[in-house]
């Protein structure tokens, strides 16, 4: 495991993406979902349409907890540079919008 926070928590995160992008493969094969799991089965290159569905799968699991994880880090309120961080959610304020017809 990486010594600098920045890249362990990039690491946890990519490995927490890439575990829920293999259970939604499977969950997609276990209820056979429009008939993927026989399609595959049946296919002489049905390996290479497993790869490709598990690879998708996990880069796009991936990216989006590896990216909400860096979106979402705060900065601790006695840090006292101005890089990074921004609002928390118990910062942000919602505002009224009038919709026009």
């Amino acid at each position: 495991m990486p010594r600098d926070p920045l890249h362990r928590l990039l690491v946890v995160n990519l490995l927490s993406g890439a575990a829920i992008g293999v259970l939604f493969v499977i969950g997609l094969l276990w209820m056979d979902a429009y008939g993927l799991r026989a399609l595959i089965s049946r296919d002489p290159e049905g390996l290479v349409a497993l790869i490709a569905l598990l690879s998708g799968s996990i880069i796009t699991a991936s990216s989006v907890v590896a990216g909400s994880a860096i979106m979402l880090n705060r900065k601790s309120r006695d840090d006292d540079d101005d890089r990074g961080g921004g609002p928390g959610i118990e910062d942000l304020v919602p505002i009224k919008i009038r919709a026009r017809r």
